[in-house]
């Protein structure tokens, strides 16, 4: 939502109070936003509750995809 309307997250942040990190990681799946955090977003990019979680849901599917596939992939393998 905030790449689609060309918004950085230094933006995003300015207008919600939140840190820029903090913004990232929720994008990512890597923190799970609190409702205060999740209402705030909301009001600021004019969207739906149901439409920002699924696109927080959508991050947090990836993060655990790549997670997973690291631990199937054998992570640092010793070099012979």
């Amino acid at each position: 939502m905030r790449v689609s309307r060309k918004m950085s997250i230094e933006t995003l942040g300015n207008l919600t109070g939140l840190g820029y990190s903090q913004i990232s990681r929720m994008e990512r799946g890597r923190l799970n936003g609190s409702l205060y955090n999740v209402y705030i977003i909301v009001h600021k990019l004019d969207v739906s509750v149901p439409l920002l979680l699924r696109v927080l849901a959508k991050g947090f599917r990836e993060s655990q995809t790549a997670k997973a596939g690291k631990r199937c992939s054998g992570g640092d393998e010793a070099k012979g």
